[in-house]
């Protein structure tokens, strides 16, 4: 039979996680609503999320935006420039539930 302790801890970890599923939920609205440009990318500099404000702003359409890394439209720097400054930035958007890092950018029309 599991311990008090254990239970505490199972029913801590699923309110947790329920806690991030809404606050994700909250976040994809928000963002995906936005009338401004906004896209996210992992610690290489690929583009895992955009929508559809920075879809029209940019000219393409978020499967080839998916398909994209910042380097392919960034002209100021070199690939490897751009992950250093996206691990640069994460220091500060680590998600202290997930444990992932990713970098959020906006952009105003």
């Amino acid at each position: 039979m599991p311990s008090q302790r254990s239970l505490d801890k199972k029913n801590e970890r699923i309110r947790v996680e329920a806690e991030l599923r809404t606050s994700e939920e909250r976040h994809r609205t928000i963002l995906h609503t936005a009338m401004d440009g906004f896209w996210l990318v992992d610690m290489q500099g690929r583009l895992i999320e955009v929508n559809e404000a920075y879809c029209q702003m940019s000219g393409y359409s978020q499967k080839e935006l998916l398909a994209m890394s910042i380097s392919d439209f960034e002209a100021n720097e070199t690939a490897e420039e751009t992950v250093a400054h996206i691990q640069n930035w994460a220091k500060f958007a680590l998600n202290p539930v997930t444990g992932v890092k990713r970098a959020l950018f906006l952009m105003s029309k």
